[in-house]
């Protein structure tokens, strides 16, 4: 496709080189044509300028951060409503992951066939050999997003993954200019939380492609990592937070059960474990005996008593009350 609406892909880019350009040959080998790549560059501007001189594709703009802005904050900008150059259409791109060359193409096809505001999209989770050429990516039988059936999903449906896994990757998201999502997240800095709460703001339908169209790197420094037991508590504490908040309004509009539909691919166990961490009940026949439910209360339980709860800025931006720091599992 050469002609068509200009999509406009933003890369947060930190000190690999050689993966960025990884990253951008993918974009030179699309279908569409019509794009244009703003490298959001929170690293070493000239070793990333020299990548985008060799390249000598006018779509490229490198765009340097006058100050280091961390992870969270870059990807926040990445995900910016605002266009920032121009774009009808928007897609993040990290700079260690790439597309297929009809990813694009197939995104819009989908936007123009359906009401909708985003498309998610499955990734192969890449596990290419360090020694290998890493322009000929590899991957096993895992993806990145195994909770979905192909289609057209409620925002409300879709936030029901939550409650067993994150149902959601930064460059999985492809949007329309108009979204009403608040993707960005300005107000959350941690890089992986981000990610939860992009995904509890979703407010649009959601088209979701469950054949891979692109490869997710696992590694990634751009993420900070847990440095110990008491911070990665907080964080399952928080998740736990955003899980509750999905099954109360779940509950609120009478549609508990709809966590057994057979569009979520999720199998049932998977899900009952999920639940039962979070709420400490389950609504269909249990997978498991009395004393493995009794387990997944209990480890529930301790999260929920035992944990750090969240920052201040963060239980403000998420507008987390008291009686969801503490009170019973299933309250």
């Amino acid at each position: 496709m050469i002609d068509g609406p200009l999509v406009e892909v933003r890369i947060p880019a930190y000190n690999r080189p050689d993966l960025l350009r990884r990253a951008l040959l993918s974009l030179q080998k699309q279908t569409h044509c019509n794009w244009r790549a703003v490298i959001l560059d929170d690293g070493d501007a000239a070793r990333t300028r020299e990548v985008v001189d060799r390249l000598a594709d006018t779509r490229i703009l490198h765009r340097p951060n006058p100050v280091r802005l961390g992870a969270g904050p870059n990807i926040s900008l990445a995900f910016s409503a605002a266009p920032l150059a121009g774009g009808e259409y928007f897609y993040v791109l990290e700079d260690d992951n790439l597309v297929l060359p009809s990813f694009m193409e197939e995104n819009l096809r989908l936007f123009a066939a359906h009401d909708i505001g985003i498309v998610v999209n499955n990734q192969w989770v890449e596990v290419t050999p360090p020694e290998a050429d890493q322009l000929e990516p590899v991957h096993g039988p895992w993806i990145t997003i195994n909770c979905f059936t192909d289609g057209v999903w409620s925002a409300d449906d879709y936030k029901i993954a939550l409650l067993w896994r994150l149902p959601l990757s930064n460059s999985a998201v492809f949007w329309r200019r108009g979204c009403r999502s608040d993707l960005a997240c300005e107000d959350v800095t941690d890089a992986g939380i981000q990610e939860w709460v992009r995904c509890l703001r979703i407010d649009d339908p959601v088209y979701f492609i469950e054949t891979p169209n692109g490869f997710w790197r696992p590694e990634s420094e751009h993420f900070t990592f847990k440095p110990n037991m008491w911070t990665f508590l907080q964080e399952q504490r928080i998740q736990q937070i955003m899980r509750r908040r999905v099954l109360l309004a779940m509950m609120e509009r009478g549609e508990l059960e709809r966590v057994l539909s057979d569009r979520f691919k999720t199998p049932l166990a998977e899900r009952e474990k999920g639940l039962l961490k979070t709420y400490g009940r389950w609504p269909g026949a249990s997978s498991f005996g009395f004393l493995r439910r009794l387990d997944l209360l209990a480890k529930g339980l301790a999260v929920r008593w035992l944990a750090p709860g969240p920052p201040s800025a963060l239980a403000a931006a998420l507008k987390i009350l008291p009686q969801d720091q503490a009170g019973s599992i299933s309250a």
